[in-house]
């Protein structure tokens, strides 16, 4: 592997005398699992530098909650959960900011205000959470609780459009170029998010959404706006915590029927969110809203998206084969060899890289700031 090799370069530099000794010996440095070709068997060799991606052990959480009318048992539950989130996270090799917005697109704040009225909060002075803090989840517990004096008109879809590629500035102390973004969306009501649309006082908004289902935005845009926005395809997920769909058509005049009750009130059918959180592939997820507590879906929350610590890198040509070398360099200026299995792994073509791919692990990226990668190149 490239670590031997480099390793009896430096021996022959030093003293010609000790090559063939120093070269039989074992290096401590290597790292063991399967070995790379020293060539090509296929193709010619390219060089390739990946100098900027969502690095897999960073995470940037970002919970946008229903602040509308009806939504604060359900706030209520969610502040309760963030210790099991906690939990599940501390420990971890993980570096984890948390923030919180609204559903409301036209906000003139970069994230929501801070929460400090609810018992427990007199003391919360801070908008974004860090995991490196002891107390990062009664931070978040507090922030979520943002009330329910919000527009009526749920809109989540634009407002993330909105920050994400409209106004960026709105994160300017939140997020980070090189952290993966988990965006949760936590409401009882779907999507209403449309230039064309139409509101009626008169009715409720989630039947007036539902008759005025193709004036909305279109999902497969925004989809590809959002995966846009990011370097890899791990950069970007979206879970959705919302009532379950129900598949049925509302024509005018029709009432949207909730999909369940509890203590924490009604939640009604988001089938909007739901085919969001579908057309991400593995990088979307649908959670039902209907539960009496939110433990087990911050366990999954943790499980599933936090602690997935891998990004796909995918080269300009196509890979005849695994690389012949994948290096990792440091802010330093110093680079190691990224070892094959535990570092990354090859994963050959796939729907978002056809010229193959290689999959980046977090031990691998640890203290990386670019990859540099020799490969075969068709």
């Amino acid at each position: 592997m490239a670590k031997h090799r480099r390793w009896c370069v430096t021996a022959v530099t030093a003293t010609v005398l000790v090559v063939v000794t120093s070269c039989t010996m074992d290096n401590p440095q290597y790292q063991g699992g399967p070995d790379l070709p020293e060539e090509c068997r296929a193709g010619s060799e390219v060089s390739e530098t990946f100098e900027q991606f969502e690095h897999p052990r960073k995470v940037d959480l970002w919970m946008v909650v229903d602040n509308a009318e009806g939504g604060g048992d359900y706030q209520d539950a969610l502040a309760d959960s963030m210790s099991v989130l906690q939990r599940q996270v501390d420990g971890e090799e993980v570096d984890v900011r948390a923030a919180v917005s609204t559903m409301d697109p036209e906000a003139g704040v970069d994230l929501a205000p801070v929460i400090g009225g609810p018992e427990g909060c007199e003391n919360n002075t801070d908008s974004v959470a860090e995991s490196s803090d002891d107390d990062w989840a009664d931070t978040l517990a507090c922030n979520v609780r943002q009330g329910t004096e919000g527009e009526r008109r749920r809109q989540p879809m634009e407002m993330i459009r909105n920050t994400l590629q409209q106004r960026p500035d709105r994160f300017d102390d939140f997020r980070r170029d090189d952290a993966r973004l988990v965006t949760v969306v936590f409401s009882n009501m779907d999507d209403c998010s449309g230039d064309d649309f139409q509101d009626d006082e008169d009715s409720p908004i989630r039947s007036v959404c539902a008759w005025q289902h193709d004036r909305l935005s279109d999902i497969d845009e925004w989809v590809d706006e959002l995966q846009g926005s990011a370097v890899v395809r791990e950069g970007i997920s979206l879970v959705v915590m919302s009532g379950p769909p129900s598949g049925i058509t509302y024509e005018e005049g029709e009432d949207v029927r909730h999909s369940c009750q509890s203590a924490h009130g009604r939640a009604f059918p988001a089938e909007r969110l739901h085919d969001a959180s579908r057309s991400l592939g593995e990088q979307g997820r649908f959670d039902s809203i209907c539960t009496f507590r939110f433990d087990r879906h911050m366990e999954a929350l943790a499980q599933q998206e936090i602690l997935n610590d891998q990004v796909t890198l995918c080269p300009s040509e196509t890979m005849a084969h695994e690389p012949l070398e994948v290096v990792g360099v440091g802010a330093d200026g110093e680079s190691e060899d990224i070892a094959f299995g535990p570092g990354f792994e090859f994963v050959g073509a796939t729907d978002d890289c056809e010229q193959g791919a290689i999959r980046l692990r977090g031990e691998g990226a640890e203290g990386v700031e670019r990859v540099e990668m020799r490969y075969c190149g068709l």
